[in-house]
């Protein structure tokens, strides 16, 4: 079976970054609204999503020690609106969340230096409002992740220090 080519988009969010979506499969009408909202997004709305982003890098940081990945150098951070500098998006992807959920999850994926193995991974439901931070994993949101509904609000969920995050902090 040929599959079509990539869908490219261009994500206001990001400054315009150029990104693929590479599933075959034609969006239903709530998939595309997800999508469509994710896309109207600002960069200004990046703002409120630092902060989550800024603890994935420094429970990163204190994983790696300070040594960082092989051919990798690790940027030096200290606020939180620094992280956009060093994040790269590659793909988008749309999905309806797990077991009969309704809501459409707008997910991208993106290098960053802090985890050149997994990268960043960034979940809106229904394509405006940030569930979760972290490595690409698969998962729009901890309490599925970790089958959990009392993580619902956690964005980022810390691997290596006490650093998680709270969509409500």
């Amino acid at each position: 079976m040929e599959y079509p080519p990539p869908e490219t988009y261009h994500l206001p969010l990001f400054g315009g970054a150029e990104v693929q979506r590479w599933d075959p499969e034609p969006l239903p009408p709530e998939g595309e609204a997800a999508l469509n909202r994710f896309l109207a997004l600002s960069p200004s709305a990046l703002r409120s999503v630092s902060r989550h982003v800024f603890a994935y890098y420094l429970d990163m940081m204190a994983h790696l020690n300070g040594t960082g990945w092989p051919g990798v150098p690790l940027p030096d951070l200290s606020a939180p609106d620094q992280v956009w500098d060093h994040v790269t998006p590659k793909a988008v992807f749309i999905h309806q969340g797990d077991s009969g959920d309704q809501t459409w999850f707008v997910g991208v994926e993106a290098n960053v230096p802090w985890e050149a193995n997994r990268g960043l991974g960034l979940y809106w439901a229904d394509g405006d409002w940030i569930t979760k931070v972290g490595p690409v994993d698969g998962w729009a949101s901890n309490a599925a992740a970790y089958a959990d509904p009392s993580l619902a609000n956690v964005v980022y969920a810390a691997m290596f220090t006490e650093g998680s995050t709270n969509r409500d902090d």
